[in-house]
């Protein structure tokens, strides 16, 4: 599966790393600085990543997600799954969260996309040891939790 993964950070780096250790193509976008896309296997603009993907996972600050959105376009039909936490610039404070949730709130402003919450309660450091960890344990498998 061809999967686009806006934000090269923690999350995006290392969820798109595993994603590709399971052979997904992955391709990037929508970095804060061109050099976080050395050594990454594809990189395009999001408008050009949503509209060649069969899914994203938006792996970008909250208070960057207008942005990101109004970039990538049209993504009627696309499954977007977000990592992402509703956290204000500070990351002191919920902006959503009190009555609703960040998912809610992306459904609203992606009606016609299948969005969904994932990998958000889990720190991106504890993510990937625990995969590494399975990875030396039993290396023939490559893939998680087989």
């Amino acid at each position: 599966m061809r999967v686009g993964i806006p934000g090269s950070g923690l999350m995006g780096r290392r969820l798109g790393t595993l994603f590709a250790r399971v052979r997904h193509e992955v391709v990037f976008s929508y970095v804060r600085s061109q050099k976080k896309l050395e050594g990454l296997a594809r990189a395009g603009t999001p408008g050009e990543v949503a509209r060649h993907v069969a899914a994203l996972l938006l792996a970008v600050h909250w208070s960057r997600m207008d942005d990101v959105l109004k970039q990538a376009g049209d993504l009627s039909k696309k499954v977007i799954v977000s990592c992402s936490l509703p956290m204000n610039e500070s990351n002191a404070d919920l902006v959503v969260g009190h009555i609703s949730s960040g998912v809610e709130e992306l459904s609203r402003m992606l009606p016609k996309a299948r969005v969904v919450s994932a990998f958000n309660t889990l720190p991106s450091e504890v993510l990937f040891e625990v995969y590494e960890a399975k990875r030396k344990a039993s290396p023939e498998c490559g893939v998680l939790g087989r």
